[in-house]
């Protein structure tokens, strides 16, 4: 349903403004905060240590990378190293942060489906 909807705004040339969740990570260091080059493949930490792509498109950072990393309490509370699955969802995210919604108070103005307009 929403698929078709989104279709018919781009159809009428209408513009669809949404809010936007914060994104957080319980106090970690978010995929946001992490350059990620899904065509090479690669990803770098906050910290500018990087990762290759493994198995099942999993970012895995070295243990012993983390384990030495000033920033790792910022970044993970696991044993092994720092992890990042390199999903739509991080698309998504990326995506967010390059363009993030602007405040609703700042939107257009709306019509809710039930208001009609009177003709003069």
């Amino acid at each position: 349903m929403a698929r078709v909807t989104r279709a018919e705004f781009a159809a009428a040339s209408r513009t669809l403004i949404a809010k936007v969740p914060d994104l957080h990570n319980r106090g970690y260091f978010a995929k946001t905060d992490f350059q990620i080059d899904l065509e090479a493949g690669t990803c770098t930490c906050p910290n500018q240590q990087r990762a290759v792509k493994g198995g099942g498109g999993t970012f895995v950072f070295a243990p012993e990378i983390c384990a030495a990393c000033p920033r790792r309490a910022q970044c993970t509370g696991g044993l092994g190293g720092r992890t990042l699955a390199a999903t739509r969802r991080l698309l998504l995210e990326k995506r967010q942060a390059l363009r993030p919604s602007p405040p609703w108070s700042a939107a257009e103005p709306t019509v809710s489906a039930g208001a009609s307009r009177s003709s003069p």
